[in-house]
C-alpha cells in the first residue's frame, strides 16, 4: 500500500522524504521491523520509541512516524512528524489493514467484572446462530473456530487491527471484544468503528495504573464518548455509574437491570446449584448458570443480541442452552517450563471436558460433580507433568475461587 494512502486519515505536521513509496508493514516495536515497514515511535509508560528509531532504520524501516525528528536524518527514509504518535498509530493500522471494522459488526464490552463472560457468551451465541464470529478476550482470541493465543485483555492497536483484518477476510460477520480501561487510556482502540458498547459495572480496580477511581471511570467513559451515533450503548442501571458512562455518548442508549425499570428487565425467580429460573422482559427462561452476577451478565447478553437484530425467542432459546464453563488452569512450576499439550491431552476427555492450549474447560453445572468426577484425575495428571494446578473458575465474573496444588 502507498504511504500517502496510509497517512491520509491522520493530521500530519511535516513530511520529509518520499510519500509515494510502497509500505509492506507497520510496527511500533523496533525488534519486529522488516524491510519496507513503517516504524511508529510511541512514547510508552516504560520506554520511549523515539530512542529506537535508528535501530528500526537499521532493520529496514523506510518510514518513521514520530513526534520529534531525530538530529540526523537518514537518506532514503521518509519522516512523518505528528503531534501524538499514540493517537495516530491505531488509525494508521486501521487503514493499512483495510479498515476491518467497516466489514463486520464489532461490539465492545467494558467494566471491572463480567467482560469475559459477556463477550464469550455473545461469541458462542452468534456462532450457534450460524455466523462466522470473532472473539477478542482475556482468555483467548478466536477467528471463528481458530484459537489465537493472547497476552493482553486488549492487544496493541497494530496486533488488534491485524487480527480484525483476518476476521473480516475470513468472513466473520460479528466480533465481540473485551475493552479494558488500559486500552482506552492508551488509545489501542483508536480507528476502530464499534457497532455497540456494553457497560457492566465499576469497582475499585487497576488503581496502580489509573491512580484514582475518577481516572478509572473517565477511561471507561471515554469508550462510550467515542461511539458513533449509529451504535448502541447498553448500560447497567444496577451500577451507580451506569448512566454516568453514557451521559455524553452519541450512541443510542439502552439499559438493563435486575432492580429498576429498564429496556431489558430481569429478575431471579429461582436460584440453585444446577442453574436459575429468570424472568426476562416478562418471559421465564431456565439457564444453566448460577449466581446473581451471572443473571446480570445474561441480561446484558440478551440485550446486546436483541440490539444486533436477533429475535427475542431465538435469543432466549440460545441462553437456555448455554453452559457455564468451569476452568482447570495448568501453570508451569518453574519459569520457562512449557506444558506439552499432548501430555495434557492424555487426560481422559468427554463431552463435559475439552482442552484448549493450557486451559482445560469443564462444562459441568454442579460444583459437587466437578470435584467428584474430575479433580483427583486432573490433579494426578498435573503432578505427573510437573505443573501447578489451579482449579475453579477463571475470574470473579465467573464465580471464581481458586485452589492451588503444587
Amino acid at each position: 500500500m502507498k504511504l500517502e494512502k496510509i497517512i491520509k486519515g491522520i493530521t500530519v505536521n511535516e513530511i520529509i522524504g518520499d510519500a509515494s513509496q510502497e509500505i509492506s508493514g507497520i510496527n511500533m516495536d523496533s525488534r519486529l521491523i522488516e524491510p519496507g515497514h513503517i516504524f511508529v515511535a510511541v512514547k510508552g509508560t516504560q520506554t520511549d520509541g523515539h530512542t529506537y528509531i535508528q535501530k528500526a532504520i537499521e532493520k529496514g524501516a523506510r518510514t518513521v512516524v514520530c513526534e520529534n525528528l531525530p538530529e540526523t536524518l537518514i537518506e532514503n527514509v521518509t519522516y512523518i512528524k505528528v503531534n501524538d504518535t499514540e493517537d495516530v498509530v491505531g488509525k494508521l493500522a486501521t487503514t493499512f489493514y483495510g479498515d476491518p471494522t467497516s466489514k463486520l459488526e464489532l461490539v465492545g464490552v467494558t467494566g471491572t467484572n463480567g467482560k469475559t463472560t459477556i463477550a464469550t457468551l455473545l461469541y458462542n451465541m452468534f456462532r450457534k446462530f450460524g455466523y462466522k464470529t470473532g472473539l477478542i478476550s482475556t482468555v483467548c482470541n478466536y477467528i471463528d473456530e481458530e484459537a489465537i493465543p493472547t497476552d493482553h485483555t486488549t492487544p496493541d492497536p497494530i496486533t488488534l487491527n491485524k487480527l480484525l483484518g483476518r476476521m473480516a477476510d475470513e468472513g466473520c460477520k460479528y466480533a465481540f471484544m473485551e475493552v479494558s480501561s488500559h486500552s482506552v487510556a492508551q488509545k489501542r482502540i483508536g480507528g476502530l468503528k464499534f457497532a455497540g458498547g456494553i457497560f457492566t459495572n465499576l469497582t475499585r480496580d487497576h488503581l496502580d495504573y489509573h491512580k484514582t477511581v475518577e481516572n478509572y471511570l473517565k477511561a471507561k467513559k471515554a469508550f462510550f464518548d467515542s461511539l458513533p451515533k449509529t451504535a448502541f450503548a447498553l448500560t447497567n442501571l444496577d451500577d451507580k455509574n451506569g448512566l454516568v458512562m453514557t451521559q455524553n455518548t452519541k450512541a443510542k442508549v439502552h439499559t438493563y437491570s435486575l432492580r429498576s425499570l429498564s429496556d431489558f428487565k430481569g429478575k431471579v425467580l429461582e436460584d440453585g446449584f444446577e442453574g436459575m429460573l429468570l424472568d426476562i422482559n416478562n418471559v421465564e427462561v431456565n439457564v444453566q448458570f448460577i449466581g446473581r452476577f451471572n443473571a446480570s451478565n445474561l441480561l446484558a447478553v440478551y440485550g446486546a443480541a436483541c440490539l444486533l437484530g436477533k429475535k427475542t425467542e431465538e435469543v432466549l432459546l440460545a441462553l437456555s442452552t448455554q453452559c457455564q464453563q468451569y476452568l482447570f488452569c495448568l501453570f508451569p512450576k518453574q519459569a520457562g517450563c512449557s506444558i506439552d499439550s499432548q501430555q495434557v491431552g492424555s487426560i481422559e476427555t468427554s463431552d463435559e471436558l475439552y482442552i484448549d492450549f493450557h486451559i482445560i474447560y469443564i462444562k459441568q453445572h454442579s460444583f459437587e460433580s466437578i470435584f467428584q468426577h474430575f479433580s483427583f484425575k486432573i490433579t494426578q495428571a498435573a503432578q505427573r507433568i510437573g505443573v501447578y494446578l489451579c482449579f475453579g473458575i477463571l475470574s470473579h465474573d465467573q464465580s471464581v475461587f481458586v485452589i492451588q496444588i503444587g
